[in-house]
């Protein structure tokens, strides 16, 4: 979300097997309340949100005994944003589930530089949350995988993307990335063999 914009949080409210509306649902920020409302009869709830600060904010939204925690990344006019896509880039190998070593080093120091999105594969949204602080890497939103231009769909928010590091295929669908980037195939002008090179590009 850029800084200055007003955007929209969203909980989705459940009983033991279906949607249960009425409920009072709290959404925090960084650990202070920014609303308080109702799930309507289909169990979702809705709060509008203007950012304070740019950066990564947590958000917790609660519902009863209920809570779930995510990311919400909050971009300045001069930040540069980069897409991380999780199974192709940071495994050691495909499906391994194992965590590349180096590609956690170099996350740590492109992080200092860079607002961070993570994009999701095989494991959902949650589970890929889970598994990138499990591992440690930072902290920053995931978003989900989808057959759509991600970089458009950011673009018309109002947050250009840099850079996209991810798997040619991934690639072929991308249209608004200043650079593009992959570990495989056969462009020359994205292919690169190792972070150590990715690190140079993207300084």
């Amino acid at each position: 979300m850029p800084l200055g914009k007003t955007g929209t949080l969203k909980a989705f409210t459940t009983g033991r097997l279906f949607p249960e509306g009425g409920k009072i649902v709290e959404f925090f920020a960084d650990g202070k309340q920014i609303g308080r409302t109702l799930s309507g009869g289909d169990g979702y709830a809705f709060i509008r949100h203007s950012p304070s600060a740019r950066g990564v904010k947590m958000i917790r939204i609660s519902a009863g005994a209920s809570s779930d925690e995510g990311t919400l990344l909050v971009t300045g006019k001069k930040d540069k944003v980069i897409l991380i896509e999780i199974e192709s880039i940071l495994f050691t190998r495909p499906f391994s589930f194992e965590p590349s070593k180096e590609g956690k080093e170099a996350l740590k120091q492109l992080s200092k530089q860079f607002m961070i999105i993570y994009l999701s594969g095989i494991m959902d949204m949650k589970r890929s949350r889970l598994w990138l602080k499990e591992k440690e890497f930072p902290l920053f939103p995931v978003f989900p995988p989808g057959n759509a231009d991600i970089t458009a769909n950011l673009e018309e928010e109002g947050i250009p993307v840099y850079a996209i590091i991810a798997s040619p295929d991934t690639l072929s669908r991308t249209q608004h990335a200043e650079k593009k980037f992959s570990f495989e195939g056969s462009e020359e002008d994205t292919v690169v063999k190792d972070w150590k090179e990715l690190l140079k590009k993207l300084n």
